[in-house]
Order: structure tokens, then C-alpha cells, then sequence
């Protein structure tokens, strides 16, 4: 962790389906950026399907394995359901950041603007949002549609 850091918490939002390597940066600069971590799982209560593969536990399983004893203590994951108003999820976002460190915590945003999908990111006017170009090729879209959709085996082995 940087000894520099003026935060008290770094968040990341997404749904992480599945978590890849260009997640693992983001969380990488999370907890580089504060001491605590808290990744909010979004569609955390929707019903399965080919966007939606994983459940917020699975998902939260997945990103802990990828790191160390020391860093897992650092990270709080937290389920978000879906709300079809930006106004309404932004502000069930940031309520579940507050009820973990309170009204005054400092709080960096992580993020990368992918598209205009990543609007989200400009909802949160009193967290200081800290952008990360894109890592690698691939992005979660691509990877469910060749999980999926592919019928070629030598383009699943080639992954």
C-alpha cells in the first residue's frame, strides 16, 4: 500500500462475470490507493443466465482466491442488486459504502470507462474517481460470448 494515500477507502463496482485479469488491476490500484477495499457486486440477485453466469458469493470466492492472507483481510465484498434508475443504484452504492466506514471516510473510485456502460462511474460527485486505461485485449463480454456461444475447440483451447 502506498504510504502517500489520503483515503480511508478504495471502492470498486462491478459484476465481475467473470473476474479477469483486467479486474485484477483495478484491484490491484484499489489497494494501493487505502487501506480497505470494498468491491460492490453488482446484479448480485439477479437469476442466471449468459450475462449473469455467477452468484455475488461465487464472485466474491473468485476475486478472494486471487489474493494473499493479507490483502483478503483488507477487502470487504458487498452484494448490490439491480435498480433500473441510475439515481436509485448510485445512491444504494454509496449508502452501503457509508453504512461500512461512515459519513467523512475519504473514498477513491477505481475504474476504467470502458463505454457509455461506464456512465455509473460519474455518478458519485463526492468520491475522487481514479481511472485506469484498459488492461489486455479481453473483457468479460468477450469472454462469456466465447464461454458460450463458441463451437470451435480449438478457439476454447487457445484461451
Amino acid at each position: 500500500m502506498n504510504a502517500q494515500t489520503n483515503f480511508d477507502v478504495a471502492v470498486l463496482i462491478g459484476r465481475f462475470q467473470p473476474f479477469h485479469k483486467g479486474h485484477a488491476a483495478l484491484l490491484t490500484r484499489a489497494l494501493e490507493t487505502a487501506p480497505r477495499v470494498i468491491v460492490i457486486l453488482g446484479s448480485s440477485f439477479a437469476a442466471r443466465n449468459a450475462k449473469n453466469p455467477f452468484n455475488w458469493e461465487e464472485r466474491s470466492a473468485m476475486i478472494g482466491c486471487t489474493l494473499d492472507e493479507a490483502q483478503r483481510a483488507r477487502v470487504t465484498f458487498l452484494p448490490m442488486r439491480d435498480y433500473y434508475d441510475d439515481v436509485r443504484w448510485a445512491a444504494g452504492a454509496a449508502d452501503l459504502v457509508r453504512e461500512q466506514v461512515g459519513k467523512q471516510a475519504r473514498v477513491a473510485l477505481i475504474g476504467y470507462v470502458k463505454d457509455a456502460s461506464s456512465h455509473y462511474l460519474n455518478r458519485f460527485p463526492d468520491w475522487e474517481f481514479i481511472g485506469m486505461p484498459q488492461q489486455g485485449e479481453i473483457d468479460a463480454t468477450s469472454l462469456r460470448r466465447i464461454w458460450f456461444e463458441v463451437e470451435d475447440a480449438d478457439v476454447v483451447r487457445a484461451l
